[in-house]
């Protein structure tokens, strides 16, 4: 059986062979898929030069978490709503009609929700990377929610927003070894609790990727921990019951 693990989120997922489902196999919540539009299809991939034309968000993420839900209940055992976070990474206005079209057929699956309520689903889509947040607030309804980042918490758009991300050593100069300054913990503390406010998940990138890394995390509250390492990660969670 699978320890499923509530705050795990598969970064860089396209690095893997398999990036979907070595992630669940480690008992992940989360996963991370890195999109470019391509000749009118949503392909997987970190950098341009690498798309490959088999290798769509359909078929690495959203085809196989269907059929999971239809065989089990959920796409991970134990996780009602999964989170599906999509990085766009580049030319957002472009990607969302084609990405509404590729989920029409799973609409039923999805988390949705206005600026007034929420409705969660077997899948959460969030949007980061270069994010069309405009053209989403205005919508009156949406399945499709938005990745903030801090400086939106200004303002906040009701009903748009489901997590915030940061760059780590854009606001915490921390880089592996020794203690964080209490300046650094009360800002990290701030973060957190901003985000919980507001009802949405934290969660930050490019942090050392180790277990000193993850524990400060987790001692801060931060709703996700982030990880290339899936199996290390993973054993090291079972191992703090997280």
């Amino acid at each position: 059986m699978i320890n499923v693990h509530l705050r795990a989120h598969s970064h860089n997922d396209y690095e893997h062979t398999r990036p979907l489902q070595d992630a669940l196999n480690a008992g992940f919540a989360s996963v991370e898929a890195d999109i470019y539009l391509v000749d009118g299809k949503l392909l997987v991939a970190h950098d341009r030069k690498d798309v490959r034309p088999e290798r769509t968000l359909e078929a690495l993420y959203l085809h196989p978490m269907r059929e999971r839900i239809q065989r089990n209940g959920s796409v991970q055992p134990g996780v009602p709503t999964f989170q599906l976070m999509i990085d766009i990474k580049a030319n957002a206005t472009d990607v969302l009609p084609v990405l509404e079209r590729s989920l029409k057929p799973y609409e039923r699956l999805l988390s949705h929700g206005s600026s007034s309520d929420y409705t969660p689903g077997a899948i959460e889509i969030v949007l980061s990377g270069d994010r069309p947040i405009r053209q989403l607030a205005a919508r009156r309804e949406r399945n499709i929610f938005i990745d903030a980042r801090i400086e939106d918490l200004k303002s906040p758009q009701p009903g748009v927003f489901r997590m915030v991300s940061e760059a780590w050593l854009s606001h915490i100069s921390w880089f592996g070894s020794g203690l964080i300054s209490r300046q650094h913990r009360e800002w990290l503390s701030d973060y957190v609790s901003r985000a919980d406010d507001l009802g949405i998940k934290s969660r930050f990138w490019g942090l050392p990727d180790t277990p000193a890394g993850w524990r400060i995390l987790d001692a801060a509250g931060v709703s996700w921990i982030g990880t290339d390492k899936l199996d290390a990660c993973a054993a090291w969670m079972a191992a703090r019951g997280l």
